[in-house]
């Protein structure tokens, strides 16, 4: 089996030169200078003593008007991402808004590296590989979907002539009736 390590690193975005962002302050000019480009983005919730409690991880071709989108949301999934954060600030604890920055990797002979987020595919499947990423290492993950492995694959029904439902039904079959401690790879 062929091994693919992906070094990457999430980078708190500023409202300034100086200060870090936290939610849920308004954006600044700064911001839209340095955050109006395509981004991997993740919202994390921070413990007091500096652990993740949970992350969401979104894709986005200009983060500066994605990051308006939860402060002042008008449906769908940053309704849902911003009440949880809302909860968790109540709570008192940090929630902030980190970058992807990451080393440009092979798949296929599809290069990955940062520039090239301006394209949708490519900015999904970064988004989605770092959620595995931090699903497997224990991080919960507020996206929503049941599982992450079947919310990527079941897409390849665009691709095989088996209807989308049985093809979900399949990989969860698989996944059950793997050897215990086995990791799923993909």
């Amino acid at each position: 089996m062929n091994a693919l390590t992906i070094d990457f690193a999430w980078q708190a975005i500023q409202a300034d030169a100086s200060t870090t962002y936290e939610f849920p302050n308004p954006r600044t000019a700064y911001m839209r200078t340095e955050y109006s480009h395509p981004a991997v983005y993740r919202w994390a919730v921070y413990l007091r003593d500096g652990r993740i409690q949970w992350q969401y991880v979104g894709e986005t071709e200009k983060l500066y008007k994605r990051l308006q989108a939860y402060l002042k949301p008008c449906h769908g999934t940053e309704q849902r991402v911003k009440q949880e954060l809302d909860k968790a600030r109540q709570q008192g604890l940090s929630v902030r808004i980190e970058v992807l920055e990451f080393e440009p990797f092979e798949i296929n002979g599809f290069e990955f590296e940062p520039r090239l987020l301006s394209d949708p595919f490519a900015r999904k499947a970064v988004e989605n590989l770092v959620a595995l990423f931090a699903e497997e290492a224990g991080c919960r993950i507020s996206n929503r979907g049941q599982d992450l492995v079947v919310k990527i694959l079941a897409p390849l029904h665009k691709f095989d002539r088996l209807r989308p439902t049985v093809i979900v039904r399949e990989l969860k079959r698989l996944r059950s009736t793997k050897p215990s401690g086995e990791r799923s790879v993909i």
